[in-house]
């Protein structure tokens, strides 16, 4: 089990509320023997995915998919270019009823998934389709009031369409429909009232509980603090950051300070803002990063929220992410003649890895380049294809057709190993040392200033020689 799925699996155990069953069943003409993901989120400060449940839908379309849930969760099925959102309640049965699809010719990015259409059917309250409702009643309002509300401030006009949702949905039964609705307006208040902070802050966070999983509440919260470190606060001062990160270093001594600021009195507030400007501190060059990173390492240790010691450990990994000197994510793929091919176990050499797709004009312009690279330094540096091709066929008879001799592999289905390696579009150059770690990602193309790279690898290795 991935350490990731681990977190999210832990910050469920940490609810006083026993799991509950939930079913995920459905049918998806056209999607035979293609694999289906529910995808959530570890945090909603990282964004990092997990996936929670996943299966092969048979070749009728039909998938049946059972998950403990202790809380309301926002959700994604994934299946390749496609996706559905979900939300998911402890103990209600789901049944989706989607349009048919094709997977022939579809040559998207993995990163553009595109929103299939579906109904999804549940039995209490129907969260989906309340939302839904919602959400097209907001939309149509900020459309038709765009200028009046983000350009002239209209405070008035923002009342009114709040006063007609209470009239509206002021009676159903749902707490996460409530709050999601609640909050998703706090932002509008937020962009048409900049400066009213405090009045905001005593609305909707002062002596109000942290809702970690309701996706509107979090993107309030993060726009809310957004910069609140580094801009947001006149009482957070630069030199106390300076002092608790790169002197003191001390992840008590910089909550303390954070509590200078009056919207800050409460701790697990406190802790909250920090975890959302940390990143920002963490790219700036004046903090220091190995500084940012061991306090993380106490918040993860010693803060006295469950939820806030999974973020600690969910922004580490983030920040660490395929950072230069870290190891490089390993992956098992077939050659293209069918023997398995282990990373970086089979590497004794640097690598220059990429991920590839044939219907890719940039990717084979790469690949014209890259034949000159190998001839050049395939001795002193090995060359790896990740071909993202549906069809073992079409990559196989590139690379014949091409005549290309350097190593290919066939993805297929990994899910895993796209994640793994941030690839969102295409190509992706990864460039790794001969000790499996990372010298430099997202790598220079062939076409760039790549050889520069290689030559000064090569030279440092010949003087460790």
């Amino acid at each position: 089990m991935s350490r990731v799925l681990l977190s999210f699996l832990f910050l469920f155990a940490v609810s006083t509320l026993a799991a509950t069953e939930t079913q995920v069943i459905g049918n998806i003409p056209g999607a035979g023997n293609k694999e289906i993901r529910i995808i959530a989120y570890t945090d909603q400060v990282t964004y990092l995915d997990t996936v929670i449940a996943q299966q092969f839908i048979d070749p009728n379309g039909n998938f049946s998919m059972t998950l403990d849930l202790t809380e309301t969760i926002y959700t994604r099925l994934d299946i390749e270019y496609f996706n559905i959102e979900l939300y998911l309640e402890p103990g209600e049965n789901y049944e989706i009823t989607a349009d048919s699809i094709s997977f022939q010719g579809n040559f998207r990015p993995y990163y553009k998934k595109e929103l299939l259409n579906c109904i999804i059917t549940s039995g209490k309250n129907n969260l989906n389709r309340l939302i839904s409702d919602f959400n097209k009643s907001y939309n149509q309002f900020i459309n038709d009031h765009f200028e009046e509300v983000y350009k002239r401030r209209k405070k008035d006009l923002i009342q009114d369409f709040r006063d007609s949702l209470q009239e509206k949905y002021g009676n159903v039964k749902n707490n996460y429909f409530q709050d999601y609705m609640r909050y998703k307006m706090a932002s509008v208040y937020l962009a048409a009232m900049p400066t009213r902070q405090a009045k905001l802050f005593g609305e909707y966070f002062y002596k109000q509980p942290v809702l970690y999983q309701n996706i509107e509440y979090m993107y309030f919260f993060n726009q809310f603090f957004s910069k609140f470190l580094t801009s947001g606060s006149r009482e957070i001062k630069r030199a106390d950051l300076l002092s608790t990160i790169n002197y003191q270093n001390s992840f008590s001594a910089l909550i303390d300070s954070l509590g200078k600021d009056t919207l800050l009195r409460n701790e697990v507030i406190r802790e909250l803002v920090l975890f959302n400007g940390i990143t920002e501190l963490y790219h700036s060059p004046d903090y220091s990063k190995k500084s940012i990173l061991n306090i993380l390492e106490q918040a993860k240790a010693e803060s006295k929220f469950p939820e806030h010691r999974l973020i600690a450990g969910n922004l580490i990994r983030s920040l660490e992410k395929l950072q230069p000197g870290t190891p490089t994510p390993a992956f098992s793929l077939p050659q293209l003649n069918g023997e398995m091919f282990n990373f970086p176990e089979q590497n004794s050499k640097p690598v220059y890895l990429s991920f590839m797709t044939t219907w890719s004009y940039a990717c084979i312009a790469e690949m014209e380049l890259m034949q000159k690279l190998y001839e050049k330094y395939k001795d002193r540096i090995d060359f790896v294809t990740v071909s993202l091709d549906q069809d073992t066929v079409v990559i196989n008879k590139f690379v014949n057709e091409k005549k290309y001799p350097w190593t290919f592999l066939y993805n297929g289905d990994d899910y895993q190993l796209l994640y793994d390696y941030g690839v969102k579009t295409f190509p992706v150059f990864v460039l790794i040392d001969s000790n499996g770690k990372i010298v430099q990602y997202p790598a220079y193309k062939p076409s760039e200033i790549i050889e520069d790279t290689f030559q000064r690898m090569i030279k440092e290795s010949t003087k460790k020689e």
